[in-house]
């Protein structure tokens, strides 16, 4: 029974991979310090004491209407598309926009808000800046954006966004939208922009499996309160249930276990299985890099620098990773995501819904119904293609298919912060302890 269990799970993402559509629309780029990796703070305003302006020229939504996503929207009338009020319009097109940035030492975080920087600069947007250390701070930090009355609120990747359901609605029964990046959809979120979370951590692990012949011994790290975490490992997970007779899961931890660090828990969960069970163990499965980088540090410690008795790997892709594996340590795989991508979409969507006046639904918009996720593809990263020092984030990507000499293409926006380079080093802080 588990194994039928675990093949239908295989079968279902894969059946699942859906085609993102970009819903690009692009307008001039200006220039402005392009390849510099340190977002400057006055490209990114985050006076989180000064209100945005909440009157909305005179759009005020209509809510007499809820639900009915048939009705398309005109110019000036602006129905309900859900259970919620209707996102406030800004045919001006001043938005002010607040993002919600867990932990700046992740890469995808990182890019994320450079990228977000860019759109906004670009757009003649406000951002505010809500940079916060850890799960305790998500709420305090989406109150006060709510208290500001920004136009929007940006999830990034965060666990427990079921506990955020009250203040979600609250937010959108304010006439504020609220979108996700690379992260789970509850109700009240409009749309969300990510990979099919599932389905590259199988197109990873089927490059780890022939690479060790499929006689595998592993330990994950996961975090179950995340839905992305829980699509990247648990179907790793179930390959030692009997799918793979070689293939046998040794450990597992859950990184909210414990209340320090991811980087640091996934250290000392590591050189605790380095200890007890030594280059038995040939892989160290994570759910992200930075877990990754920790764990990888562990096995350094315990006398294999080069992984060549235990091997790691993660997802995301980035400065850290890349540094690693172009370094020859233990940390050798990755899925690189496209997060510049996943967040021009975002910034798409909330151009479509709150300046345009779109509902989901009507021609021209990315989103069909609220509610909605947009999927796009990364690469599974090794030594063999890791991307190359100086390279623009963009190239890494191949430019989405794209012309990369597109003159107008929103990848070729240096506003801001200008675009993001690949680098040698940490995007931030990631020291281990002990």
């Amino acid at each position: 029974m588990k194994k039928a269990l675990a093949l239908l799970l295989t079968l279902a993402m894969l059946l699942g991979v859906a085609v993102g559509c970009s819903g690009d629309t692009d307008s001039n780029p200006s220039d402005s310090n392009p390849g510099n990796n340190n977002p400057s703070s006055d490209n990114n305003p985050s006076d989180n004491n000064t209100p945005s302006d909440n009157n909305p020229s005179g759009n005020t939504p209509d809510d007499t209407n809820p639900g009915d996503t048939n009705t398309p929207s005109t110019p000036g009338t602006y129905t309900a598309f859900d259970e919620f009020t209707r996102p406030r319009v800004k045919e001006d097109g001043k938005l002010t926009v607040g993002i919600i940035v867990m932990d700046i030492k992740a890469d995808s975080l990182y890019r994320s808000l450079w990228q977000s920087q860019i759109e906004c600069e670009h757009r003649g947007w406000t951002l505010v800046d809500g940079t916060c250390e850890g799960d305790p701070q998500v709420r305090d930090t989406f109150l006060n954006l709510m208290n500001q009355d920004v136009d929007a609120i940006i999830f990034e990747n965060c666990s427990y966004m079921e506990s955020y359901a009250d203040i979600v609605a609250e937010a959108r029964n304010k006439g504020i939208g609220v979108y996700c990046n690379d992260n789970q959809v509850i109700d009240g979120v409009i749309s969300n922009c990510t990979m099919p979370n599932g389905v590259a951590s199988m197109q990873l692990f089927y490059q780890i499996g022939p690479d060790l012949g499929w006689d595998i011994n592993m330990g994950v790290i996961h975090d179950n309160n995340s839905q992305v975490h829980i699509e990247r490992t648990y179907p790793v997970m179930s390959f030692a249930d009997g799918v793979y007779p070689n293939v046998k899961l040794l450990a597992q931890e859950d990184i909210k276990s414990v209340t320090y660090p991811d980087i640091q828990a996934s250290y000392e969960f590591a050189k605790t299985w380095m200890s007890q069970y030594g280059s038995e163990m040939n892989l160290i499965y994570t759910s992200w890099d930075l877990m990754g980088a920790g764990a990888a540090e562990a096995v350094i410690q315990a006398g294999d620098p080069h992984g060549e008795k235990t091997v790691v790997a993660g997802i995301d892709g980035g400065n850290t990773a890349w540094m690693y594996i172009r370094n020859n340590t233990p940390l050798k795989y990755t899925y690189s995501q496209p997060f510049e991508q996943f967040t021009h979409n975002v910034f798409e969507i909330i151009d479509q819904i709150q300046v345009k006046g779109l509902n989901p639904g009507d021609e021209g918009c990315s989103i069909a119904k609220a509610g909605d996720t947009l999927f796009f593809e990364g690469f599974v990263t090794t030594a063999a293609n890791v991307p190359e020092i100086g390279q623009p984030i963009h190239a890494v990507f191949d430019y989405y298919g794209m012309d990369p000499d597109d003159p107008d293409a929103w990848f070729n926006w240096t506003d801001g912060p200008g675009i993001y380079m690949v680098a040698e080093g940490n995007s931030g802080d990631v020291s281990i302890g002990g």
